[in-house]
């Protein structure tokens, strides 16, 4: 088998296209450049026109997101909600400040460092804990404190408890470096109102990120028939190929700016249009969320185990997530080694299915891990091992597993779960910025009013889209561990 080529040692996925002309989406050569390097004639009856892809486009991202339903316009200049923390909370002591020195005493502690929180309030030097007077501490099966006093005017804050009955040594129940839990309060009759809470909240905050794809072809070149079909069954002009490919490829990388973006804040450029500097926003995407925000756990390579899963059920059992289905989005090297685990751990998971004769179809497979009351689904994570993107050598996210909830928000309108991540895209008006395609037409079937002087047909394809992430203390990050 050979291709003819001008360059001989050009790479397979090079040979295929017309005369060895470089993969991209700008054509901008005349025809001779473009169909006579092959020293052939431009239709050859003796060639099939039928033109055979060696490698498809994986699904996007893009899609996988906008498929699982959150996916929405947006008309501000960026994106962002809040959460809420825990409605209760525990405590850590960070020192002993005066101790009981006997049973039925009164201690003095002084909470952590940690514990301490700052008021969302400009120019304020409050600080807030969470314990109040009055609340009662466990300290141990059946010791139970009550905190009689609070200091707030040194931090951290310190606290007057005493036990709840006199035969209780506090030095013996009470340790710096411990966390302890509050039961309630305790109030005498008639007594006054207790000290009230606030909810802390976190905002989370991203860009808009636009990206852009564009095609050119001359007029000539539009002329000029390719020697296969570049649309299955259609003869015509190979900008046809080109554009329909340079489509497939931006929604591509729109998918990959969701999943891999990370945000900026150190690219300025002069904008042509407005004719002054700007900055230009990036967008912050899953694998940068889940690796910065959520939970860091690692497995052996090619060794996930099930032991591994009981761990990540731990973890959500312990964060209270209200979805039992979590999503894994995974390589697929994470994924075999997955399903090897299983195949291991179940036996008979190997069924064996008879055609008839001697024909026999062995059958290894799963779609979902059920775990202490937890169910794991897998989504293969194309991009994760795309050879020729973050599949290749240097990269390790083929063996990476990202676990977040299927459901875990609500809308605040209608009630109904919504997924726990997606993405925006700017609009307003009627005119929104998914998906616009522009075109720049001076000659070609496109053209009724020439809108260029040059002898040139272009297309643009554009998206100014933001990733959107909830609850990163839901997401759990599973990679490698490194130096085995």
């Amino acid at each position: 088998m050979s291709y003819n080529v001008p360059n001989a040692a050009a790479q397979p996925s090079q040979q295929g296209t017309p005369g060895g002309m470089p993969i991209g989406s700008r054509i901008g050569a005349g025809s001779q450049a473009v169909y006579t390097a092959l020293n052939q004639d431009l239709f050859n009856r003796s060639e099939w026109r039928e033109l055979y892809e060696r490698h498809n486009f994986p699904m996007s991202f893009r899609d996988k997101l906008r498929a699982l339903g959150f996916h929405k316009q947006t008309s501000t200049p960026n994106t962002g909600h809040y959460e809420t923390d825990w409605g209760i909370q525990n405590f850590l002591i960070g020192s002993i400040v005066t101790p009981s020195a006997g049973a039925g005493n009164n201690m003095v502690v002084a909470i952590d460092a940690s514990q301490m929180v700052s008021p969302t309030v400009a120019g304020s030097a409050l600080t807030a804990s969470y314990p109040n007077p009055k609340d009662v501490i466990n300290l141990a099966p059946g010791v139970n404190a009550r905190i009689m006093a609070k200091n707030t005017t040194v931090t951290p804050h310190q606290f007057t408890i005493r036990p709840l009955q006199t035969g209780v040594d506090l030095d013996n129940v009470v340790f710096a470096g411990r966390r302890y839990q509050l039961i309630g309060n305790s109030n005498a009759e008639g007594s006054d109102w207790p000290n009230g809470r606030i909810e802390q909240y976190f905002r989370y905050f991203n860009e808009f990120q636009t990206i852009k794809t564009a095609m050119y072809s001359s007029g000539t070149n539009l002329t000029d028939e390719a020697y296969f079909q570049p649309l299955p069954g259609t003869n015509g002009a190979l900008f046809l190929r080109v554009e329909s490919q340079s489509y497939k490829r931006h929604n591509f990388e729109v998918g990959q700016t969701l999943l891999f973006g990370t945000s900026s804040d150190n690219i300025i450029e002069e904008s042509t249009g407005l004719g002054y500097d700007v900055n230009v926003k990036h967008t912050e995407g899953w694998t940068t969320f889940a690796s910065t925000y959520g939970h860091q756990v690692t497995h052996q390579p090619g060794n996930v185990t099930m032991q591994d899963f009981y761990d990540r059920a731990n973890i959500y059992e312990g964060e209270r997530c209200d979805s039992k289905d979590i999503m894994v989005g995974c390589g697929f090297r994470y994924f075999q080694t997955v399903e090897q685990t299983l195949t291991d751990f179940i036996k008979d998971d190997a069924k064996l299915f008879t055609g008839g004769g001697e024909s026999m179809e062995v059958k290894v497979g799963f779609r979902a891990v059920s775990v202490s009351g937890w169910r794991f689904q897998f989504m293969k994570m194309d991009e994760f091992s795309v050879v020729k993107a973050a599949g290749g050598p240097g990269y390790e996210y083929n063996d990476w597993g990202i676990y977040t909830p299927l459901y875990q928000t609500k809308d605040a309108k209608t009630g109904a779960p919504s997924f726990s991540m997606g993405y925006e895209y700017k609009g307003l008006d009627g005119y929104n910025r998914e998906g616009v395609v522009v075109r720049e037409d001076g000659t070609g079937r496109y053209t009724q009013f020439a809108n260029t002087r040059n002898d040139m047909t272009g297309a643009m394809i554009l998206d100014e889209v933001a990733f959107h992430a909830t609850c990163p203390n839901l997401v759990i990050l599973d990679r490698p561990q490194q130096g085995l």
